[in-house]
């Protein structure tokens, strides 16, 4: 366990009367990583974070944090949050309204005892870091969601914690407020080396800030791996349908039209799938010179602004992919549909090969 941050080894939670929100989950977190626990509702990954901080208790497996075990059911042992050193955001923040903003953020340093010099210099040092040095008088109804979330983490991190850990902290934020606060929470993060876990249901908030992403279903892992390769490589069918905006297309392989394009080149069975990007799949009016490629009729064309893309009638088959910017696509055209890349899955959903076009 030496110059390890994080590690959850066969890691179960179950719920009475008999709901499994963790199932055998075993992770690393490296010292200093920005891991991101990323999921649907319901796929267990805030259970996994509250685990890791002690608010609720495993059901079996063992939790360390840098090397010491934290939680260990079948030795009964379990440190409470106060005493395994580590920093947490939620969701809403939750600020004392009738504190001022260096009340909010002293808080966590009264209860340790703390000399009152000591408090206003930390409290001061880990404002300026954030930059809310001049909101220290102030009182949260009087601060923006920005601003809030600022001292929501100053308040995490004025302990000096061996491991941070954020619960959704971008979701009340607005949009354009969203990004500016992601970029921060990671140069503060880089900046200061701390171990920090994030769990969110936004694939967006994951790519923007993680090293590496936990992807999490139904209580097991179904990936793990830094944001492009779970893009590029992904394991499974769920995987490959969760991330990517737009998403990815999921078709029959034999209902498809496009068994035609991957024959000889990879061994399709009953029940196997097509995966496609929108992106890595291109439509035009022009026959391309070579390469993976398929003709449809055009069913439907939407603009992104900077983008166009155009649903696909390919065989019995619908795909959302990319126009040819130099097209102009109207629907029941007959178009060219040059495939980058295509994706084969087996019957159990596993990915068992991948075609570059």
């Amino acid at each position: 366990m030496a110059g390890k941050g994080i590690r959850v080894e066969n890691l179960t939670k179950v719920f009475q009367p008999n709901v499994v929100a963790l199932d055998n989950v075993s992770l690393d977190v490296e010292k200093g990583e920005f891991l991101v626990v990323l999921g649907p509702s319901g796929s267990g990954k805030t259970t996994l974070l509250r685990i890791i901080a002690g608010l609720e208790r495993p059901t079996r497996g063992v939790v360390y944090i840098d090397g010491e075990a934290v939680a260990d059911p079948s030795k009964k042992l379990y440190i409470p949050p106060q005493k395994r050193d580590v920093g947490m955001v939620f969701q809403n923040w939750a600020l004392y309204p009738n504190m001022r903003v260096f009340d909010n953020i002293a808080f966590p340093l009264e209860i340790k005892g703390l000399s009152k010099s000591e408090i206003r210099r930390r409290v001061k040092e880990v404002a300026e870091v954030l930059g809310i040095q001049e909101l220290l008088d102030r009182y949260p109804r009087q601060l923006s969601g920005g601003q809030q979330q600022r001292v929501a983490l100053a308040r995490a991190l004025v302990k000096n914690p061996k491991v941070l850990l954020l619960d959704e902290p971008f979701s009340n934020l607005d949009a354009r407020v969203r990004v500016t606060a992601r970029t921060f929470v990671k140069k503060v993060q880089r900046s200061l080396g701390i171990t920090t876990v994030l769990v969110t249901h936004d694939q967006a908030d994951a790519f923007a800030v993680g090293d590496r992403i936990v992807v999490l279903n139904q209580g097991r892992i179904q990936q793990v791996g830094a944001p492009r390769e779970l893009y590029d490589e992904p394991a499974n069918l769920f995987t490959a349908s969760f991330i990517g905006d737009p998403p990815m297309n999921i078709v029959e392989a034999h209902a498809s039209g496009l068994e035609a394009i991957v024959s000889g080149k990879a061994s399709i069975g009953e029940g196997y799938r097509i995966g496609v990007r929108p992106d890595e799949a291109i439509a035009s009016k022009t026959p391309p010179p070579g390469g993976l490629v398929a003709t449809g009729v055009v069913d439907l064309v939407e603009s992104t602004g900077s983008r166009e893309y155009a649903i696909v009638n390919i065989g019995r088959a619908s795909l959302n992919v990319l126009v040819d910017p130099s097209s102009s696509l109207s629907p029941g055209e007959r178009v060219y549909i040059v495939f980058r890349k295509v994706h084969i899955f087996n019957e159990k959903g596993e990915r068992i090969a991948t075609i570059v076009g």
